[in-house]
Parts: C-alpha cells; sequence; structure tokens
C-alpha cells in the first residue's frame, strides 16, 4: 500500500474502509538537480505533495481528521480555514457523508471557495482576520451544538503530518540505504 494508512499502527485512527480513502499520502519525493548545482549541496530534495486528492499536504490532515469524526459517529463539524483545509475537508467529508460548515476569511481565493462549495460544503465568509474567522466559527458551533473541528491543532491534524517524516525517511532510505528508513539532515 502506498498511501499514508500504511503507517497505521502508529496512528491515532484506524484506517477507514477502502471505499472512503482518496489515495492519499504516498507523494514522490523528487531529486532537484539543478538546485544541488546552484546551491552546491549533494542532495536536495522536494515532496510533492501536489499528488495529494486534491493537491495538497492538507488531505493528510483531512483523511485521518475526519476518518475520526466518521469513527465517533459525527455527521455535522464546523472548520475555519485560510483555504487549503477548506477543500480537503469538503472533499472528504463529502465522502464520509459528514455536513461541513466552512468559515473563510474573505482573503481565500474564490476559485478555492468554488471548490470547497462543489463538494456540498456550507460556506461562510467572514470579513475579519484568520483569528477571528475562528472565533465565529467557535460560536456558530458552540450555538448550533456542532463539532467543532481545530484543523492542525487537533491530534488527528497533529499526527497526520507525521507520514511526511515517515514517508520522507523511507524513501530517503530506499535512495541511499537500499531499504533502511534515513532521516535528512534539514527539512524546511
Amino acid at each position: 500500500e502506498r498511501t499514508l494508512w500504511r503507517y497505521a499502527e502508529l496512528l491515532p485512527v484506524e484506517p477507514p474502509v477502502s471505499d472512503a480513502q482518496f489515495n492519499e499520502g504516498g507523494t514522490p519525493l523528487i531529486r532537484l538537480t539543478q538546485y544541488e548545482q546552484l546551491y552546491e549541496h549533494p542532495h536536495i530534495y522536494v515532496k510533492d505533495e501536489r499528488r495529494n486528492p486534491t493537491g495538497s499536504f492538507k488531505d493528510r490532515q483531512a483523511a485521518l481528521t475526519v476518518t475520526a469524526l466518521q469513527r465517533m459517529g459525527i455527521k455535522e463539524v464546523v472548520l475555519a480555514s485560510t483555504g487549503n483545509a477548506a477543500v480537503a475537508y469538503a472533499a472528504y467529508c463529502a465522502r464520509a457523508g459528514i455536513k461541513l460548515w466552512l468559515f473563510l476569511t474573505s482573503l481565500v481565493l474564490a476559485e478555492k471557495m468554488r471548490e470547497a462549495a462543489l463538494y456540498g460544503a456550507e460556506i461562510v465568509k467572514v470579513s475579519g482576520s484568520y483569528d477571528e474567522t475562528k472565533v465565529v466559527a467557535a460560536e456558530f458551533a458552540k450555538r448550533r451544538g456542532i463539532q467543532l473541528d481545530r484543523g492542525a491543532r487537533g491530534i488527528p491534524g497533529k499526527e497526520s503530518m507525521k507520514t511526511l517524516a515517515f514517508e520522507t525517511a523511507e524513501q530517503l532510505g530506499l535512495t541511499f540505504d537500499g531499504g533502511g528508513w534515513r532521516c535528512p539532515d534539514w527539512y524546511i
């Protein structure tokens, strides 16, 4: 399996059934030889997260979080976002049958709002900063008795990011050590 769920035993959420997955994770590690020459460094790579289902590393966060919500029987959730998480959560919530209320700052690109809406998310635009948007979303969730998701601050969101590290170490190991894991010297 080449998805982030290959590391299921190290994650706080059991994998979803296969029809609830989008094949998230398993993105390529690409060597940038021109940058190696330019910066006089022998090994420069980029982890190409654009290959995820909605084109962002936020798919990892949405995959784990929405799976956790689904396992808890939650049918409706509120999220404040600045863009990429909105689209990822909209896609995963649609697939899981969870109603999503997205609170977005007015600075979020119109195409991100449209894309999230195409997945069926309810979009609420907030004139204000992201911090103000989070407050409005939290008040809405509390008033309506709806689950508020904290995005990258929630446990599944935080835990999802370690799959990036696992994949990178595994892929570098295949490149240099013939199968073992190898951690990068720097990660930017």
